[in-house]
């Protein structure tokens, strides 16, 4: 009960709280350091050598799985605003184009719209 008890207070923390990795390592290591006193004090499990080596790697790969994700987020939003910037030179330089402004010129860097982007619809001119 003991294991089960610190497993899973320790993943609920790292799956509902909304914050870094970072802040939740702590936690989980004093987790390990409870089941680890508990094995000090005299343990009745069966095997709890066994038991402490596995809520280590449980704890240790939940950890870094949320670690992980958080990259694979912050990735994500960089993507979003590279191609929101992306998208705001390209609609400039069209609007530039309809108005005369830009003389039929189009920047050399500038992607143009084919209609195969991962656009939510046509933009408005």
């Amino acid at each position: 009960i003991t294991i089960l008890c610190i497993v899973g207070g320790t993943q609920a923390a790292n799956v509902s709280v909304p914050i870094r990795w970072k802040v939740l390592a702590p936690m989980n290591v004093v987790g390990l350091c409870i089941y680890a006193t508990v094995l000090c004090i005299g343990s009745m499990d069966a095997a709890p050598e066994i038991n402490f080596v596995f809520i280590a790697a449980v704890l240790y790969l939940t950890t870094a799985g949320k670690r992980t994700l958080e990259l694979k987020e912050r990735k994500a939003h960089c993507d979003l605003v590279f191609e929101k910037c992306r998208r705001c030179e390209v609609e400039l330089e069209l609007s530039r184009v309809h108005d005369g402004n830009g003389a039929g010129k189009v920047a050399a860097n500038s992607v143009e719209h084919d209609g195969r982007s991962n656009s939510t619809g046509p933009t408005e001119h």
